[in-house]
């Protein structure tokens, strides 16, 4: 019996070989055909990791997991503050075109 559970996913981890690691492709969607930010949230992990973490933020923002909830709250902001938020890839925030404001300071 192992004691350490940590030593026990490492040994796991080395039983695998390339061809039983999959590595994710990201951008395998067309997002030019992405109009409400509901698209991006319910495609995200098959976004870049840029994008996947602006979604993050903007479902962190609206205080929502759930996609659809998201989309009925930040449709009605006229005002974004993602200060400092680590984003890097501005394509989600095109599913907001009512936005007046948007601040992305420290970004």
């Amino acid at each position: 019996m192992l004691r350490n559970p940590v030593l026990l996913i490492m040994s796991v981890g080395l039983l695998l070989t390339p061809e039983l690691v999959t590595i994710p492709a990201f951008a395998q969607v067309n997002t030019s055909k992405f109009e409400r930010f509901v698209d991006w949230c319910d495609n995200r992990e098959r976004l870049t990791p840029a994008a996947q973490h602006t979604v993050q933020v903007l479902l962190t923002q609206s205080r929502r997991e759930d996609c659809d909830e998201a989309q009925l709250f930040l449709e009605n902001q006229d005002l974004l503050q993602l200060n400092s938020s680590g984003i890097e890839d501005l394509s989600p925030l095109t599913s907001f075109p009512h936005l007046q404001f948007l601040v992305l300071h420290g970004n």
